[in-house]
């Protein structure tokens, strides 16, 4: 959390750091990413080169599940994107 510029220190002034933005993902039929859209850009997919899975706050209500990706689009920007388990949504997130 970082205070934003101009304004006083304090709890409510934080802001989230690396907040996830919501993202639109096609997959191939093994459920891979191929393409991202995110702003309206379209990333295809060059190479994946990490897979993972959190799994965790298993004991509350909500817990968070994410299959996660790192991923190298074809013009050479890296993007990392997850899907959330429980709602099947994606985000893309820096790394």
């Amino acid at each position: 959390m970082v205070t934003p510029a101009g304004r006083k220190d304090g709890a409510r002034s934080l802001r989230a750091l690396n907040r996830p933005r919501l993202v639109r993902v096609q997959v191939n039929g093994d459920e891979v990413p191929v393409k991202v859209v995110s702003s309206g850009r379209i990333l295809t997919v060059q190479t994946i080169s990490d897979r993972w899975v959190v799994d965790t706050d298993w004991w509350r209500e909500k817990p968070a599940q994410r299959i996660y990706f790192s991923l190298l689009a074809a013009d050479g920007e890296e993007v990392t994107v997850y899907q959330d388990v429980q709602t099947g949504g994606w985000y893309a997130q820096r790394a």
